[in-house]
C-alpha cells in the first residue's frame, strides 16, 4: 500500500470546512455532458409552445400547483432512495473497500471523497429544488403572482412565466436524470466493496495453504 498516497486522501477529506466549500467543489461532478445539454435544449424547443398556451389560459395556477405537486412526489421519492443509496455506501464501507477507494482517485480527489460529495451535491440539489416546490406554492396560494400582473403589461407577465416554468420544468428534469449518476455510483460501491473482500478471501486462503504445507513438512 502506498502510504503516502493513503495519508494524504485522508487529510483531503477534512479539507473542506463549511458548506460553501463543500457545495463549490462537489457542485463541479454534475456539470452536465454536453449530450445532456442537447436533450435539455431539445426539450425547451419541444415545451415552449405547450407551456406558453398554459401560461395564458384561465387555469394557469391550478395547472402549476398540479406540476408542482408532482415535481415534489417525485423529488421526495428520489431525495429517500438518495439516503438510502448513502445508507447503503456506508454499509459497505468494510476496512478493506475503505483501502481500496482511499488510494484510488477520480480526478484530484479520491474515490471515497468524490462519492461522498456526489451523494452531497445530489441530496442538495433535491432539497433545494423541494424547498422552491414549497415557495412557489405559497406565491400561487397568497395571489402574489397576480400582484406582480397589475404592475407590467399582459404580454411580458405571460413571457417571464413562461421563461420560469420553463427553468423550473427542466430543472427538474436535469435532477431525475442526475438519478441515473447517483445509482451508477451505487453500483461501482458495491462492485469496489465485493472486489475488496474477494482479495481478503483469496490472501485468507493463500495463508491458509502456506500454513498446511509447512504443517505437512
Amino acid at each position: 500500500m502506498n502510504k503516502d498516497i493513503f495519508v494524504e486522501n485522508l487529510k483531503d477529506l477534512i479539507s473542506e470546512k463549511n458548506f460553501n466549500e463543500v457545495f463549490k467543489k462537489s457542485v463541479k461532478l454534475i456539470k452536465p455532458s454536453k449530450s445532456r445539454v442537447i436533450i435539455l435544449l431539445a426539450l425547451f424547443c419541444i415545451l415552449i409552445g405547450p407551456i406558453f398556451y398554459l401560461v395564458i389560459q384561465d387555469e394557469t395556477s391550478t395547472k402549476v400547483i398540479e406540476l408542482v405537486d408532482m415535481s415534489n412526489d417525485i423529488l421526495m421519492g428520489i431525495f429517500g432512495i438518495s439516503f438510502t443509496g448513502y445508507a447503503l455506501f456506508q454499509a459497505l464501507l468494510g476496512a478493506n473497500a475503505l483501502k481500496q477507494m482511499l488510494l484510488q482517485k477520480i480526478g484530484k480527489s479520491s474515490n471515497l471523497k468524490t462519492y461522498n460529495m456526489y451523494f452531497f451535491i445530489c441530496s442538495t440539489l433535491y432539497l433545494f429544488l423541494i424547498v422552491c416546490n414549497y415557495v412557489i406554492k405559497i406565491i400561487i396560494e397568497t395571489n402574489i403572482n397576480l400582484l406582480v400582473k397589475l404592475y407590467i403589461p399582459e404580454l411580458y407577465y405571460n413571457i417571464l412565466i413562461t421563461f420560469f416554468l420553463m427553468i423550473y420544468i427542466l430543472l427538474n428534469i436535469f435532477s431525475m436524470l442526475e438519478t441515473k449518476s447517483l445509482v451508477l455510483n451505487m453500483y461501482f460501491c458495491f462492485n469496489t466493496s465485493v472486489f475488496s473482500e474477494g482479495l481478503e478471501i483469496i490472501s485468507n486462503e493463500n495463508q491458509q495453504e502456506e500454513s498446511k504445507g509447512n504443517n505437512d513438512n
